[in-house]
C-alpha cells in the first residue's frame, strides 16, 4: 500500500465530517483513480449525498456493490440515492435487500416506512399532475327571430349591445380563469413548500445513545426524533423566538432525554406543531424571517446543550475473553484524550497510529464505523 494513501484518507475523511464536500470528493477521487476500493466509493458516495448530487452517488453505489456485492453499504447508499431522486419503488428494492445483509436496524427502519408511503401518495399526486385544466365552453347566445323591417331598425343599436354583452362576459371569464390559475399556483407553492429535500442534516448526541436530524424550507425549520412516542401529553416543551426545550420519556432509561437550543435565527413560537408518526417525533415551525436560509441550527455563541442520560445497564458485547471490560468507561477515556487534541493534524497521527498498529478486522471496523455513522466516527 502507498504510504500516503492512509494519510490522504484520513484528510479526506476530515474534510467531509467538518462539510468541506468539495476537497473531500476531490482527495477520494484522487485515491479511486489509482485503486478502486471499496471504502473509497462508499466514502465519496457519502460525500455527493451530503452535496446532493444524487446521480453521481448514485453511480459510486452500483461500483461498490461490483465490488463487493455481500456488504450491506453499497444497497443502503444506492437506496437512499434513488429515493432522493424520486425512484421509491426502487429505493425500497434497495433497502429490503440491504435489510438481508445485516445492517443496523436503526440505519434501515424508517427508510422502508417512508418508501411504502411515497409508493401510496404517486397515484394521487400522478393524478393530480395529469389532471387538465378545464376550458371555459364559448356561450352560445340564442337570438330570437325578428321581422325584417324591426331588425333594419335595431341593427346598429343591437350591434353595440352586443359587444358590450360579449365584453363583459369575456372579462368574467377571464377573471374566473385568474383566480383559479391563482388557487392552482398556491396550492403548488404549497405543496413544494412541503416536500422538503429527505436528506437532513443529522446532529449526533455525546454519548451515540439518541440522535436526532433537522431540516429546513422556505418558510419552516423542523426537528425530527426517531422516537415513538405514544401520546403528545409526554413531550415537555417550552417555544421562545430564539430558544427550544424539549423533553421526552426514553425506553431502558429513568430520566428523560432532554433538549436545550440557542437557534441561529427566530422562529415563531406561536405557530408550533408537535407531529407523531408510528417511528418518529416532529416539531416544526415557521420562520420569521421567510425565505432565509439558516447555515445552521444553532448559534455560534454558546455552545451546544443535550443532556442524554445513560441506559442503567449498558449494552454488554459477546466475547470469548475471560476478562471483562467497561467498555463505558474505555469510550470515554477514549472522548477524553480526543478532545484535549483538536489540531487536525494530531488527529490525523492519532487515527493513523491506530490503525497502522491494528489488525485487519480492526481496520475494518474502523472504516465501518466511520460509513455507518454517516460521515462523523472514524
Amino acid at each position: 500500500m502507498d504510504p500516503n494513501f492512509l494519510e490522504n484518507f484520513l484528510q479526506a475523511n476530515n474534510f467531509l465530517i467538518q462539510g468541506h464536500l468539495e476537497e473531500a470528493i476531490a482527495l477520494y477521487s484522487n485515491l479511486i483513480s489509482t485503486e478502486q476500493n471499496f471504502d473509497l466509493l462508499i466514502n465519496r458516495c457519502v460525500a455527493y449525498i451530503k452535496k446532493g448530487d444524487y446521480n453521481s452517488a448514485l453511480t459510486d453505489s452500483e461500483a461498490a456493490i461490483f465490488q463487493d456485492p455481500i456488504r450491506y453499504e453499497g444497497y443502503y447508499y444506492r437506496g437512499i440515492s434513488n429515493f432522493s431522486l424520486g425512484k421509491f419503488s426502487v429505493a425500497l428494492n434497495d433497502f429490503s435487500e440491504a435489510k438481508t445483509k445485516k445492517i443496523p436496524a436503526p440505519l434501515i427502519d424508517t427508510w422502508i416506512p417512508k418508501c411504502n408511503l411515497e409508493i401510496k401518495l404517486e397515484p394521487k399526486k400522478k393524478k393530480k399532475e395529469e389532471e387538465p385544466v378545464p376550458v371555459p365552453k364559448p356561450v352560445e347566445k340564442v337570438l330570437e327571430k325578428q321581422p325584417e323591417k324591426e331588425k333594419d331598425e335595431k341593427k346598429e343599436g343591437g350591434k353595440e349591445n352586443d359587444e358590450k354583452e360579449n365584453d363583459e362576459k369575456k372579462n368574467d371569464e377571464k377573471e374566473k380563469d385568474e383566480k383559479k390559475n391563482g388557487e392552482k399556483k398556491n396550492e403548488e407553492k404549497e405543496e413544494e413548500e412541503e416536500h422538503f429535500d429527505l436528506v437532513k442534516e443529522k446532529v449526533f448526541s455525546s454519548t451515540g445513545l439518541f440522535n436526532y436530524s433537522w431540516y429546513q424550507t422556505d418558510n419552516h425549520v423542523g426537528l425530527e426524533f426517531e422516537h415513538k412516542i405514544e401520546n403528545k401529553d409526554i413531550v415537555k416543551h417550552k417555544f421562545e423566538a430564539r430558544k427550544v426545550e424539549i423533553s421526552f420519556p426514553i425506553q431502558g432509561s429513568t430520566k428523560p432525554f432532554e433538549l436545550m437550543l440557542d437557534l441561529w435565527d427566530e422562529v415563531l413560537p406561536e405557530t408550533a406543531k408537535i407531529i407523531l408518526t408510528l417511528t418518529k417525533l416532529e416539531i416544526k415551525f415557521e420562520k420569521k424571517n421567510k425565505k432565509k436560509n439558516w447555515i445552521r441550527l444553532e448559534s455560534e455563541d454558546k455552545p451546544k446543550k443535550i443532556i442524554v442520560q445513560e441506559i442503567e445497564k449498558p449494552p454488554s458485547y459477546p466475547s470469548s475473553s475471560r476478562y471483562k471490560k467497561d467498555w463505558s468507561k474505555i469510550d470515554r477515556e477514549l472522548d477524553e484524550e480526543l478532545s484535549q487534541d483538536k489540531d487536525e493534524d494530531a488527529l490525523n497521527k492519532v487515527f493513523k497510529e491506530i490503525y497502522k498498529n491494528a489488525d485487519e478486522n480492526t481496520r475494518r471496523a474502523m472504516i465501518k464505523s466511520f460509513q455507518t455513522s454517516g460521515g462523523t466516527v472514524l
